[in-house]
């Protein structure tokens, strides 16, 4: 069992827990600070091999999984309330996208990082590594990383 926990732009704390059955599974503070909500959301994640969450542009969060049937994204996506705002919400699970960054080829590592202007999916597998920046529109063109990029994005311990 793998656990991560992320802050929200607007300060609160996110804690995303994988089951024992290969699920992901999420709850949150109430407010910056404050207790927890009592709610534990699924992601609908299941089978996981592999999975991370970042906190992308506008504050979304985005997760990235390796499953059993290749690699996924799930994200937030801002929907109207009924009292004029919006509000950062994860959609369905028909909301999974299947991320095929590698033109078909068996992915090994997908990881994501997340940035003021955009968050990065980074997918490894078939001797090569490519990224694609994930916005409000999704999926961006797909790029290859160089090491030297790949040096920029993961912590070396020394």
């Amino acid at each position: 069992m793998r656990a991560q926990l992320l802050t929200n732009l607007d300060g609160r704390l996110e804690l995303f827990v994988e089951r024992t059955d290969g699920s992901l599974w999420n709850t949150w503070q109430v407010a910056q600070g404050r207790g927890w909500t009592d709610v534990w959301d699924p992601r609908y994640l299941t089978d996981l091999r592999h999975w991370q969450v970042a906190v992308g542009v506008e504050g979304r969060l985005v997760a990235v999984a390796l499953t059993d049937d290749g690699a996924v994204l799930r994200r937030q996506f801002p929907l109207p309330q009924p009292d004029g705002t919006t509000r950062l919400m994860w959609l369905p699970s028909t909301a999974v996208e299947p991320l095929d960054l590698l033109d078909g080829a068996e992915p090994t590592a997908v990881t994501v990082t997340g940035g003021d202007r955009e968050a990065l999916v980074v997918v490894t597998g078939a001797g090569r590594t490519v990224a694609a920046s994930v916005g409000p529109e999704g999926l961006g063109p797909v790029r290859a990383l160089a090491e030297v990029d790949l040096a920029a994005l993961v912590a070396v311990d020394g």
